[in-house]
């Protein structure tokens, strides 16, 4: 996947974590962060890890937060 379309379901995921904490203060740092990261063209991913690895990650904390 590329473009900004792709990142939603990723973006949205954290973004539901973050607000589930319930802290503004961290809300905002981390979406300034990302958005810094983002807005440059960045990634914070390693260019060997694939798509399939980062949602084998996320389903893994997902299933720790249900746990």
């Amino acid at each position: 996947m590329t473009g900004r379309a792709s990142w939603r379901p990723y973006r949205k995921f954290h973004e539901q974590i973050l607000t589930s904490v319930g802290s503004v203060r961290l809300t905002r740092a981390v979406n300034g962060a990302r958005d810094a990261i983002f807005s440059r063209g960045l990634s914070t991913e390693a260019p060997d890890r694939t798509w399939h690895d980062l949602v084998v990650e996320h389903e893994a904390v997902l299933d720790a937060i249900r746990g």
